[in-house]
């Protein structure tokens, strides 16, 4: 910890030592949303890998959000848990798989 406080101190030091100054950069011209949206979707039609990713991502957070609301509807009505039940059962599952991705990120 005191390590850390004396990094974090040279940092200060040397960040006050600074004396240059920056100009003020140009202000931007207007943007509008529609424009930009409009340039982005160009641009992912016109890159073929871009064009496969967008639709493989559309793909599948469609299938898993279907998949996701029939899930708690079969797991209510056939399976017979009580709606409390199945909450708790699919917020295990998710964690489950916060504590995959925290534990491959290591």
């Amino acid at each position: 910890v005191l390590a850390d406080a004396v990094s974090f101190a040279v940092s200060a030091i040397c960040l006050a030592r600074i004396r240059a100054t920056e100009p003020l950069p140009a202000r931007p011209e207007e943007r509008r949303l529609r424009r930009e949206i409009a340039e982005g979707l160009s641009i992912v039609r016109h890159d073929w890998l871009l064009s496969v990713q967008a639709v493989y991502g559309f793909l599948s957070n469609f299938m898993l959000v279907g998949y996701q609301a029939v899930l708690v509807v079969f797991l209510v009505r056939v399976v017979g848990l009580n709606a409390g039940t199945a909450g708790l059962l699919i917020a295990l599952t998710s964690l489950g798989g916060v504590l995959g991705a925290a534990g491959a990120a290591c």
